[in-house]
């Protein structure tokens, strides 16, 4: 028996996977999922979603807890609030660039996931998106986070909230000049000290920009 799929005007309304089934391709046509479509799926490791996709719906992987890989496709403009909550084995993800809204605690609880892409220009990214990821440390961005932008509060709390954590244990990527400027501002902007100095050093230690 296969997956089986039943889509009306673009919308995903029904999935019944075979018994125990690890991996889905959600077929072309679609455009969005509804909330806590797949969640509970613990069996489910791998889904891989079609080029046109613009919405994932609330809860939509909440508790999926094998689910390891997943690709986003590049039209995808929104993930709801707490669409990957507790995916515990997932330890990568990359946004796409279209993408518009991470809702809030979308990636709550995945206590492994290490590292994440963000695109150049999200309009919305609360504190609580990802709440609770304790070892997340490589952090990649598609362009420098700009002043006041979405991207740069949540990475001004991002630092704030785990200052115990050396800030050389980051992995902070597009470090060039501008980027690297960025990430300066950022932690200047906390006007906390000892944020600031682990910045300095970071930057010096990572060949960024002269100050």
């Amino acid at each position: 028996m296969q997956t089986e799929f039943e889509i009306k005007n673009g919308v995903l309304e029904k999935c019944i996977p075979e018994q125990n089934e690890t991996s889905v391709t959600v077929p072309e046509g679609v455009k969005s999922l509804g909330s806590d479509f797949f969640g509970r799926c613990e069996s489910l490791e791998e889904i891989e979603l079609p080029e046109g996709m613009q919405s994932l719906g609330e809860m939509m992987f909440s508790e999926c807890t094998a689910l390891r890989e997943i690709s986003l496709p590049d039209s995808l403009a929104e993930i709801g609030d707490r669409a990957f909550e507790d995916c515990r084995a997932l330890q990568e993800i990359w946004l796409p660039d279209g993408l518009k809204r991470i809702g809030a605690r979308a990636f709550l609880s995945c206590r492994n996931l290490k590292k994440v892409r963000f695109p150049a220009d999200p309009e919305q990214i609360p504190d609580t998106a990802f709440l609770l990821c304790p070892r997340l440390a490589e952090l990649t961005f598609a362009a420098a986070p700009q002043q006041e932008s979405a991207l740069h509060k949540w990475l001004c709390g991002f630092l704030s909230k785990h200052r115990q954590i050396p800030l050389n244990m980051y992995r902070l990527q597009t470090l060039d000049a501008v980027s690297a400027a960025a990430f300066l501002q950022a932690a200047q902007s906390l006007e906390d000290a000892e944020i600031t100095a682990l910045m300095l050093q970071y930057l010096h230690e990572n060949g960024g920009a002269t100050l």
